[in-house]
């Protein structure tokens, strides 16, 4: 006996735009892997800017101290 396909469509008040929980839940690895790899690159590019320095990276608990600065004020030439 052949098994046939049947397709049971998401009612609409289960979509929210047009996504169904059902079709996020697929995509979920891939988005987790572009948040990721969205916040390195940002944390790569701005970690020469001073604000981000100060107030994102020198906050991480075990890696926070590579950021903070002990130079003193009179070897800073600016």
């Amino acid at each position: 006996m052949a098994r046939t396909l049947t397709l049971r469509p998401v009612p609409f008040y289960k979509r929210i735009g047009g996504f169904s929980a059902a079709g996020f839940q697929s995509w979920r690895p891939a988005l987790a892997l572009w948040g990721v790899g969205t916040g390195v690159t940002l944390s790569l590019l701005l970690s020469n800017t001073p604000i981000f320095k100060n107030d994102v990276l020198t906050k991480i608990p075990l890696f926070g101290n590579i950021w903070v600065d002990n130079t003193p004020a009179e070897d800073k030439p600016f």
